[in-house]
C-alpha cells in the first residue's frame, strides 16, 4: 500500500503533529548551523497555508540528567524558525507535558504554529523519550487530531515516543513528501549494483547519521571485495 503524505489529507482546522528534526548545533544559545530548520520549512509552510495548526516535535542533543538540560533547550529553534516563517512560533520553555501546554494548544488558530520542548527532557526520569514509553507516545498523541506527519528523515529508524509512539496511536501515519522521496530513492539503490550509487546514498546517509547508513557500507564493502 502506497503511503500518504502530508498532501494527501484534509488539514483545515486539523491539530496536526509533526516530528521534525531540529538536532541542530548551538553554541552559547546561538545556532551554528540551521540547515535542519530550513530543510523542514516546505512541510511546516503547507500545513500552515492549508489552515493547518502546526505542533511540532523534536530532539535536541542527548538529555540524561536534569543537569544536561543546560544549553538544550529549542528555544534558540523557536526563535530561529519564527523568523523563517515570518510569524510567532509558541513556545514553552521546560514544557513537554501538562496543562499549559494542552491550553497553549488548544488556543491555537488555523495557520499557527506549536514547538514542544526538547523531546528528550522527557529522559530524565526513565528515558520516556528514548526507550518509546507507551504512556508518552498516547499522551502526545492526544494533542493532536489523529494525524501525524513524519518530517525527520534523520531520525525515522529511532523508535521514540515523538515518532513510534504518536504513529501507534493516531489514526493518520503520514510522510512528507520529500521523505517519501527519499525512502523511495534508498529503496532503489539497494538493488543496484553500481559503487558510484552505493557511495552517494552512504555519504548522504552518514550526514544524517541514519542506521541505514552502517547496512549500505556493509553492503558496499561486501561488494568492493567481490569487484576490486
Amino acid at each position: 500500500m502506497a503511503k500518504l503524505t502530508v498532501k494527501d489529507v484534509e488539514l483545515k482546522g486539523k491539530k496536526v503533529l509533526v516530528r521534525v528534526d531540529f538536532n541542530v548545533p548551538v553554541k552559547d544559545g546561538v545556532i551554528t548551523n540551521d540547515n535542519r530548520i530550513t530543510a523542514a520549512l516546505p512541510t511546516i509552510k503547507y500545513i500552515l497555508e492549508q489552515g493547518g495548526r502546526a505542533i511540532l516535535f523534536s530532539h535536541l542533543g542527548r538529555v540524561k540528567e536534569e543537569a544536561d538540560k543546560a544549553g538544550k533547550s529549542l528555544a534558540p529553534v523557536a526563535a530561529d524558525l519564527a523568523a523563517k516563517l515570518g510569524q510567532e512560533v509558541t513556545f514553552l520553555p521546560g514544557v513537554t507535558r501538562g496543562a499549559e501546554l494542552e491550553a497553549a494548544i488548544n488556543a491555537l488558530e488555523d495557520g499557527q504554529v506549536l514547538l514542544v520542548e526538547n523531546t528528550r527532557f522527557e529522559d530524565v526520569d526513565g528515558k520516556k523519550e528514548s526507550k518509546n514509553d507507551p504512556e508518552l507516545g498516547k499522551y502526545w498523541a492526544s494533542l493532536g487530531d489523529g494525524i501525524f506527519v513524519n518530517d525527520a528523515f534523520g531520525t525515522a529508524h529511532r523508535a521514540h515516543a515523538s515518532n513510534v509512539g504518536i504513529s501507534a496511536n493516531v489514526e493518520k501515519q503520514l510522510l512528507d513528501s520529500f521523505l517519501k522521496t527519499k525512502l523511495h530513492t534508498s529503496k532503489k539503490l539497494l538493488k543496484l549494483q553500481n559503487v558510484h550509487s552505493w557511495l552517494s546514498l552512504v555519504v548522504q546517509k552518514f550526514q544524517t547519521r541514519s542506521v541505514l547508513s552502517k547496512t549500505c557500507l556493509k553492503k558496499l564493502i561486501k561488494f568492493l571485495s567481490v569487484v576490486v
